[in-house]
C-alpha cells in the first residue's frame, strides 16, 4: 500500500517523519545520482516535493502557499540540498577526508590570492558538451570558485 492511503487518516505530526523516511531519501538520491539540469527534470523531482507538502498538511487548494509549507514542514528546497551536497563532497575531497586523489579531477589556480579569489579556488574546466558542462565537477567547481573569501579561509 502506498504511504498516502495508510496515512490519509492521521494527524499532521508523523506525515512529516513518515515522508522524510521513505521518500526523501529516494529524492535526495535520485538528485545526487540523476543531478537533473533541465527545467522539466528539476520540475519533475520538485513536484513529489510540493504534493507531499499538500498531503502533509491536507491543504490541496489553490491558493495555498507551497513555500510556507515547506517552512512549515521543514523541508529544504532540493536545489538547496544539491548545492549543499556538492560543496560538502568537495570540502571533503580537498581536505583528504575521502580516498580519492583530486589532482586527477581538478588543479587549484595558481595565481594569487585577490577580492574575488580566495586561496583554494580551482582552475575552471571548460567543457565542449551540455552532458560535460553539467556534470559534477563543472558545476561544483562554478559554485566553488564563488564562494565568498571570508567563508572559504574559515572553511578550509
Amino acid at each position: 500500500m502506498g504511504l498516502k492511503t495508510k496515512l490519509k487518516d492521521c494527524s499532521s505530526k508523523p506525515k512529516p517523519t513518515a515522508y522524510k523516511t521513505f521518500v526523501r531519501s529516494i529524492l535526495e538520491y535520485a538528485v545526487a545520482v540523476f543531478n537533473p539540469y533541465t527545467k522539466c527534470n528539476i520540475n519533475k523531482l520538485e513536484r513529489i516535493q510540493k504534493k507531499a507538502s499538500r498531503f502533509i498538511f491536507n491543504k490541496y487548494g489553490r491558493k495555498t502557499s507551497i513555500s510556507e509549507l515547506y517552512i512549515q514542514a521543514g523541508l529544504p528546497l532540493l536545489q538547496n540540498f544539491k548545492k549543499t551536497n556538492r560543496l560538502k563532497f568537495i570540502f571533503n575531497l580537498i581536505n583528504g577526508n575521502y580516498n580519492l586523489g583530486y589532482q586527477d579531477y581538478f588543479h587549484f589556480n595558481p595565481s594569487r590570492v585577490t577580492r574575488n579569489k580566495h586561496s583554494k579556488s580551482i582552475s575552471e574546466i571548460k567543457p565542449r558538451t551540455d552532458c560535460y558542462k553539467y556534470s559534477y565537477f563543472p558545476r561544483v567547481i562554478h559554485v566553488w570558485n564563488a564562494f565568498p573569501n571570508k567563508l572559504s579561509v574559515q572553511i578550509v
